[in-house]
């Protein structure tokens, strides 16, 4: 069974050229103040990953805009540190195997009795409004200090840009998950009636609907399924 938002159906590949615009405007804000005010403001140490992530974005896209790297994060050419811009943050949730694995009949309650912050913020970049690049801010255990790590997925950072012309995070806030042991991402929108967790599965990104979210009820399964395989794999 899926869940299907309550608004007229477009097709992923043949999205209207105003969408990328409307993602930029939910998006672009780069302004410690404006981030305070949103997913930020009763969260220390989401601040303190935003702060990190200004204070880095130069040195980040220095690196991310090397012809080399430009090529292999498929950038355009004239993608430039002008016209790019720092997203709102997502705290990362990592699925737990152990909590997965104690569901009973594949009920859970919610996505979040599954997983654990991760201390881990991905940040959208966009260019031109469009995302093309995931910055991560993570907290050195060694430390106790945030910083910024690789340049992210290029693939994930499509997909991203994909849900929320779907899913406007203005009126569905996000949630983000990751299972290492499965091997992919997932995204909650916590508002919706229905408790949902929808595989961002990079086998299966060519053909992947966003408008439908997966009842949590159906994705435990598979999430078990995978975890049993890697760690069988592992012994």
């Amino acid at each position: 069974m899926k869940l299907k938002p309550h608004r007229k159906k477009m097709k992923r590949a043949g999205l209207p050229v105003w969408l990328p615009a409307v993602v930029a405007i939910a998006l672009l804000n780069i302004s410690f103040d404006a981030y305070a005010a949103g997913p930020c403001a009763a969260s220390q140490p989401c601040q303190r990953a935003v702060s990190v992530a200004q204070d880095g974005f130069k040195d980040f896209l220095d690196r991310a805009l090397t012809p080399h790297a430009k090529k292999m994060h498929a950038l355009a050419p004239q993608d430039n540190s002008h016209n790019a811009a720092l997203g709102r943050p997502y705290l990362l949730h990592e699925i737990i195997p152990e909590k997965v694995n104690r569901c009973v009949n594949q009920t859970c309650g919610s996505p979040q009795s599954l997983s654990t912050p991760f201390e881990v913020y991905m940040f959208p970049v966009l260019f031109d409004g469009d995302i093309k690049l995931m910055l991560t801010v993570y907290k050195n255990q060694k430390t106790g200090e945030f910083q910024i790590g690789s340049l992210g997925d290029k693939w994930l950072a499509r997909e991203l840009s994909a849900i929320l012309a779907l899913w406007p995070t203005g009126q569905y806030p996000l949630e983000l998950y990751k299972s290492n042991q499965a091997q992919t991402y997932a995204f909650s929108i916590p508002s919706y009636a229905t408790p949902n967790l929808t595989l961002i599965d990079p086998e299966n990104r060519d053909t992947a609907d966003y408008r439908k979210l997966t009842p949590l009820a159906d994705v435990v399964g598979v999430l078990k399924t995978r975890i049993a395989r890697m760690l069988q794999g592992e012994e």
